[in-house]
């Protein structure tokens, strides 16, 4: 699973990031190009301490959640995650990776479209 949502956000144009991490930390970080383009966006780097108030730092506290695998989503916080210049909204879904002993987050943000004349909306992708 954690490769399939790497390359995913190697290749989407979809603003998403997929970040793995180890207790308080983050052990690394891929995000889109659009995702990249926030903004004020700064890239978490490897040891880096996970944000306060996020649903991964909160995931991680609990060793159950991730040796059995357990899946929680919430809304994110894109400052806090990478210090964007405004607030986005964005959906942050974690994942713990079992035997592993790490957990997959997937931050999904909903980015505005400069030209979205259509009221119609973009759904992302869950990994599920």
């Amino acid at each position: 699973i954690t490769s399939s949502a790497i390359r995913y956000a190697e290749l989407t144009d979809v603003a998403v990031a997929i970040i793995i991490s180890t207790g308080s930390s983050v052990d690394y970080c891929f995000v889109s190009r659009s995702l990249r383009g926030i903004r004020g966006y700064r890239h978490p780097l490897k040891g880096s301490v996970l944000p306060r108030d996020s649903l991964t730092r909160d995931f991680n506290q609990t060793a159950g959640n991730i040796a059995e695998a357990k899946r929680s989503e919430d809304d994110a916080d894109l400052i806090a995650w990478f210090h964007a210049d405004n607030e986005i909204d964005a959906s942050e879904e974690v994942i713990g990776l079992g035997d592993y002993g790490k957990t997959l987050t997937i931050i999904t943000a909903d980015l505005p479209d400069d030209d979205d004349d259509d009221e119609s909306t973009f759904a992302p992708p869950r990994f599920r």
